[in-house]
């Protein structure tokens, strides 16, 4: 089976389950911003948001300086897909074994950056989480997804004047594959954006 065939079968099976997935070369700002805008599902329900103790968990996370543990990395991402927060996965490049951007992702994220601007999300908090592929020890990737995720973060707050206090970067290194069949795959050396609520 050919590259083309089989990355229409993982978007196929990513539409199916419900994941927000678009093709990188033709995504612009208002299809970032209408993935990350949080959405009422049926009449009278309230848009899915942080409550009670995952909301006073999330806010402790926004303050810390150090890297999280893993059982904060699991416990964040458990609140996340309680909560069924709006998201998106971006493909932003970053040059081989570094967390420099490529001129490719400086694209994607100055359409990342208009869309946490614009009036829908300009009060919401984002967690910016750093994915590698299965290459490379535990520990390398770990790191290097953390730095990757840093680097996103500061762009967007150096170039966009997004308050960092709205930002959580997060590293997952190869915690959660996208592509778990192939874990090496490029899909799952990516970066994700989920709309955590109100500031």
């Amino acid at each position: 089976m050919n590259r083309l065939c089989l990355r229409l079968l993982i978007l196929l099976a990513a539409s199916l389950s419900g994941e927000r997935v678009i093709a990188q070369q033709a995504i612009s700002t208002d299809e970032i911003i209408q993935s990350l805008k949080p959405k009422v599902r049926t009449r009278g329900e309230a848009a899915p948001s942080l409550k009670g103790e995952d909301a006073a968990f999330v806010e402790r996370i926004k303050h810390t300086t150090r890297g999280l543990t893993v059982e904060e990395r699991t416990q964040l991402s458990d609140i996340v897909s309680k909560a069924a927060l709006p998201s998106i996965d971006l493909e932003v490049t970053f040059s081989l074994n570094s967390a420099k951007l490529e001129p490719s992702a400086i694209e994607t994220l100055q359409k990342l950056g208009a869309a946490l601007k614009a009036n829908e999300l300009s009060n919401a908090s984002f967690l910016i989480a750093g994915h590698t592929d299965a290459r490379g020890t535990r520990d390398y990737n770990q790191k290097l997804s953390e730095d990757r995720a840093r680097v996103v973060k500061s762009f967007l707050s150096a170039n966009f004047q997004v308050p960092t206090e709205r930002l959580i970067s997060v590293g997952y290194g190869q915690e959660q594959l996208k592509n778990q069949a192939d874990p090496f795959a490029d899909e799952n050396r990516r970066v994700k954006i989920i709309n955590l609520g109100k500031n």
